[in-house]
């Protein structure tokens, strides 16, 4: 008998064992049948901190010096009159400084207002990240109860200088409701603007600015700014809604919910779906992105204002002769430049720089143009970079496509030897350390963490993913992170997502295009 049960024992052992076996060998046959795209590591390559930019462009004498005015600048003297020649570094007109003043002060909140939405939509985003999605099916719940909105409190309009609410009784401690002497109300730090005065603003086609200060008094230190264009108001506010004036977000009144209904029906739940919470975050990413642009350019516009506020100056950049001439008493307002100069001799070329690098090229640094014709060297100096991004995508140069590109103008003084129309090779040195050089800047999607590691997916020399951890640095504007150490710009890697994503899968290295 006991013979039997060991007989019995055994076989069945035998039986789990095979059934083991042929479902981890099924798997392994899966997974052998799986190929994951790798691509090297230097097309990934943001190059952040290179030593050179280069691109390409055409050799021209057809230049000009636009000079437009914007809306808030005015003219206080000018020195040139049409026809008169004039070379590099002439003076054209000065500008008014007190309008020089109020741009930057203008300047100054528009770059606040950016760095305020950004940090909203941050806050969403980490909210977004940390929701949980609801199921595609509608479940069965009890139906909801009516809400019952509680009686609004009595809010003082006041506490102490600052504002609780805007409305239309509020009087601006300053200013016209001007574009360029906008109202001013002191408010404290959770105070909000009726809709009702949203839709006067929009009516006058006025501008306010709601500031917060330390101590809720005009002479605190100012916490936060945030200016509202009635011009730029599309719709029309529902007259008792009510608008924080920090965020621009919407009052939520709260309210009650009676426990007197218990019927069960079912309903549809409110939130987000996997994919619909992926996208939602995807698209927040995406404004952030822009907004990040959008701050990095009214920087640059700040710099420049600042810039001009030591004289109020502005000079000719190219040699030639004053083609038009405004009216300093009647600016243009149909787009057209207040002054412009046409280039009468020497050569111009345009090239880019990567948004990368903008912090380090100034006007007046050298570019190196190598002739396609000829293969001679000229060097041309910059005279102007643009201040918003090139559409054209920097002119057909080499440079990493994710990030963007500004255009530049170049003047060669000794051309002797190139003609107009000619192509030429442009490279612009660009200084660095030699760590920063050296390093690697890789979309943080690349990048995965476990148990507070960072690792990346790797093909091996048996062609083959293998997880390498990898040493991580800095953020570049949030979107590629620095790589320290554990790989180089010769491997290979593969976005460390989807069902090909995991160790000993085969790799394909057929393709270097960078996959999502």
């Amino acid at each position: 008998m006991k013979k039997k049960i060991i007989i019995i024992v055994v076989v069945f052992a035998l039986v789990a064992g095979a059934i083991t076996g042929g479902v981890f060998g099924y798997q392994k046959y899966q997974s052998s049948k799986l190929v994951a795209d790798v691509t090297n590591v230097s097309n990934l390559n943001w190059g952040y901190g290179g030593d050179s930019m280069e691109s390409y462009g055409t050799v021209t004498n057809d230049m000009s010096q636009d000079i437009q005015l914007s809306t808030t600048q005015s003219v206080q003297e000018v020195f040139v009159e049409e026809g008169q020649t004039v070379a590099i570094g002439d003076p054209l007109l000065q500008y008014d400084m007190t309008t020089i003043d109020l741009s930057i002060e203008m300047k100054k909140l528009d770059i606040q207002t950016i760095v305020n939405n950004t940090n909203v939509a941050n806050v969403e985003l980490d909210k977004l990240k940390k929701t949980t999605p609801i199921p595609t099916t509608p479940v069965v719940t009890t139906p909801p109860a009516v809400p019952q909105a509680p009686a609004e409190p009595v809010i003082e309009e006041k506490t102490g200088e600052a504002y609780n609410y805007i409305s239309a009784t509020a009087v601006a401690y300053q200013g016209d409701g001007s574009s360029a002497n906008p109202f001013h109300f002191l408010c404290t730090q959770d105070a909000y603007v009726y809709g009702e005065y949203m839709n006067y603003l929009k009516s006058n086609s006025f501008t306010a600015v709601f500031d917060i200060r330390n101590g809720n008094v005009v002479t605190g230190d100012l916490v936060t700014s945030r200016m509202v264009n009635g011009a730029m108001i599309a719709a029309e506010y529902e007259t008792g809604s009510k608008w924080y004036v920090a965020d621009g977000s919407e009052v939520k009144e709260e309210v009650t919910i009676p426990e007197d209904n218990t019927q069960e029906e079912v309903v549809p739940q409110d939130g987000y779906t996997a994919e619909e919470l992926a996208k939602a975050i995807a698209d927040k990413e995406k404004e952030l992105v822009g907004l990040d642009l959008q701050k990095r350019t009214a920087e640059l516009a700040l710099t420049k204002l600042e810039n001009q506020s030591a004289d109020g100056m502005v000079y000719a950049t190219i040699n030639g002769v004053v083609k038009t001439v405004g009216d300093p008493n009647n600016l243009p307002n149909d787009g057209s430049p207040f002054l412009s100069v046409t280039g009468s001799d020497g050569l111009f070329v345009k090239g880019s720089i990567s948004e990368l690098t903008l912090d380090k090229v100034k006007p007046g640094q050298v570019v190196t143009a190598t002739s396609w014709n000829t293969g001679m060297s000229f060097n041309a100096t910059i005279t102007e970079i643009n201040d918003y991004p090139d559409d054209s995508n920097n002119y057909g140069g080499s440079g990493n496509q994710n990030v963007s590109y500004y255009g530049y103008t170049a003047y060669i003084e000794d051309s002797t030897g190139l003609s107009n129309g000619e192509g030429v090779g442009l490279t612009i040195n660009v200084d660095a350390d030699a760590s920063a050089m050296s390093s690697i800047y890789i979309e943080k999607a690349y990048v995965r963490q476990e148990d507070g590691k960072s690792y990346v997916y790797k093909a091996d020399e048996n062609d083959r993913l293998v997880k390498q951890y990898v040493e991580t640095g800095k953020t570049v504007y949030g979107q590629a992170i620095e790589i320290k150490g554990g790989i180089t710009d010769a491997d290979y890697i593969a976005f460390p997502y989807g069902k090909t994503a995991k160790e000993g899968v085969k790799v394909n290295k057929g393709s270097d295009t960078v996959t999502y």
